[in-house]
């Protein structure tokens, strides 16, 4: 989903008002998401307040702690925004409410499908908890409600101010459960049973709103795990392979790139031939102290908000490489050559060269699936441009997780700014990261 860019055209806001008074024609800071964070923009000025008295408006000309009231002047201003200094406690707060149902919506005509999502990406901006997702493989539309009668009042909003006939299916419950914590359990079977075994599973919460994300390394260590309980030696190329049965009797796709990535500690390349048993052989950079520093100075990873099962990315993925033909097998040999130059790259310590392998991954990617990326992707990476040097989904993208490579120190930190200022959903946020200098490892 899009966070759809609303000119507030009429120039009026309500909003609670907590200092101490405010006053028509006083200056008021307010931050527009498309200019540079660190661009001090003019302070917008307040035309009129107008508090509601009776039921109708009255003009009063000042607000002042605890009012709401209609403000007048402020063009930039939108939904959630906070002038001034925030009050932490104030803000985690009112960002605890969330929809409790989910319902898809049609339109009564299939040809305004179009013009429903635009209508409903302004309401969306206009109400945050109006949350709206487009599903972009099956191009259907849903909405997170509060309760039945918001249907009706949305159905007559959509007619009355859009023009657009449109029908809501019955809601369901949006079932949600999530460690709330790190917690560890055990189990020990031992005398006087013949075969001894002993279990300690941990489980950690994932970032909130990432799905399972990072499912072929959960395969990989939940199998080498199993193997070790057996009692037997770790053994890389038979973890590989049963995690890639293990994801094809779960029917999630896949192949063995994510695991071995896991499996092999260190900045690698791997390589196999064709067929149907695989072989991967990996090659190493020995030293790649460069590479880290650089993650370190420009380097970012967002969680974008946007969760999708890799699985349907991956299938779309196949069907795109049958039904395309020789083009899409030049798409695969592409993204193998561009795996060997982006390794000599980071070798060689060729940072814009890197990047570039980066920015031509993506494209392919992108290419090969249209699915692979949305709305939301897009108006995020669209944002950060102007203080980019690369930007992809990790993996197959259904973790929902961005890696951006920032031109400078700078930027990097412009980049911050601007995507913590205004996130495209509320749970979207930044999380550190750093190379892997060991690969997988056993506590028992």
């Amino acid at each position: 989903m899009t966070p759809a860019k609303v000119k507030n055209t009429t120039g009026t806001a309500m909003m609670t008002y907590q200092a101490r008074k405010l006053a028509s024609r006083d200056p008021v800071p307010v931050d527009d998401p498309d200019v540079d964070p660190e661009e001090k923009l003019p302070d917008e000025k307040v035309s009129q307040i107008r508090r509601i008295r009776g039921g109708r408006l009255e003009d009063t000309g000042h607000m002042e702690a605890g009012d709401i009231a209609a403000v007048y002047g402020l063009s930039r201003i939108r939904i959630g925004d906070v002038i001034g200094q925030p009050d932490p406690s104030r803000e985690v707060e009112a960002m605890r409410t969330e929809p409790l149902l989910l319902t898809e919506v049609t339109p009564a005509n299939p040809e305004e499908k179009t013009r429903l999502y635009e209508a409903l990406s302004i309401l969306s901006e206009e109400d945050p908890l109006l949350s709206l997702e487009r599903n972009t493989q099956t191009d259907q539309i849903f909405v997170h409600i509060m309760g039945t009668i918001q249907t009706e009042i949305l159905t007559e909003i959509l007619m009355t101010r859009f023009g657009i006939r449109a029908d809501f299916a019955k809601p369901r419950i949006i079932y949600k459960e999530k460690p709330g914590r790190t917690a560890e359990g055990f189990e020990a079977y031992t005398m006087p049973k013949p075969c001894w075994a002993i279990v300690r599973l941990r489980m950690e919460p994932l970032p909130e709103g990432s799905g399972m994300g990072t499912s072929s390394i959960l395969g990989a260590c939940t199998v080498a795990a199993l193997d070790r309980i057996a009692g037997r030696s770790f053994n890389v190329q038979r973890v590989m392979e049963l995690t890639l049965q293990l994801e094809q009797e779960m029917h999630t796709g896949g192949g063995w790139e994510d695991q071995m990535g896991a499996l092999v500690p260190g900045v690698k390349i791997l390589r196999t031939k064709a067929g149907k048993r695989q072989h991967p052989t990996w090659k190493t950079i020995a030293d790649p102290k460069g590479f880290a520093k650089l993650l370190a100075a420009r380097g970012l990873l967002y969680f974008t908000g946007e969760k999708r099962m890799a699985r349907n990315v991956l299938r779309g993925v196949i069907a795109n490489y049958k039904s395309d033909g020789e083009e899409g097998r030049a798409r695969v040999a592409a993204l193998r050559d561009g795996a060997e130059r982006c390794y000599k790259a980071i070798a060689s310590g060729e940072w814009e060269r890197f990047a570039a392998c980066v920015n031509e991954y993506w494209m392919l990617k992108k290419a090969m699936d249209p699915g692979s990326t949305n709305e939301r992707v897009e108006y995020i990476i669209a944002r950060i441009s102007p203080w980019t040097s690369a930007v992809t989904l990790a993996g197959a993208g259904g973790g929902g997780f961005m890696f951006i490579l920032a031109k400078s120190p700078a930027a990097k930190r412009k980049i911050i700014a601007a995507l913590n200022r205004r996130p495209p959903v509320r749970w979207a946020r930044f999380y550190d990261f750093a190379l892997d200098g060991k690969g997988i490892t056993f506590h028992v």
